[in-house]
């Protein structure tokens, strides 16, 4: 079926044990001239926010990740435009609607 037979019975019930089997090359052993990894899609937008004392506005994001994971697609920082509060928003905010769209790779979950 597929499954390392290291991992059969206990796999389910402990997720540190996977974490354990993803980072251990000897349990999650790839064949010969490949390495095995995942990926994580982190998609969605930046939707408003708000800073008591000022109505215009930008935001300045980063992903920080662990030194196994790479940015294989989007950017891993960015800056939103500048925006200002306008009447239409009952409590202030200042709204961007930024989107962002950044897939990483690793070879082991540890430090997401």
């Amino acid at each position: 079926r597929g499954r390392n037979p290291a991992l059969r019975g206990w796999w389910l019930n402990d997720p540190s044990a996977i974490a354990h089997a993803l980072c251990n090359p000897t349990m999650a052993a790839p064949s010969a001239g490949q390495q095995r990894y995942f990926n994580v899609m982190a998609t969605g937008q930046i939707e408003s926010g708000r800073f008591e004392g000022n109505s215009s506005l930008y935001c300045r994001y980063v992903f920080s990740c662990g030194e196994d994971w790479s940015v294989m697609c989007g950017v891993e920082e960015g800056i939103t435009q500048m925006a200002s509060s306008s009447g239409s928003t009952a409590n202030g905010s200042v709204v961007w609607n930024f989107p962002i769209d950044a897939t990483f790779r690793s070879t082991c979950p540890h430090g997401w």
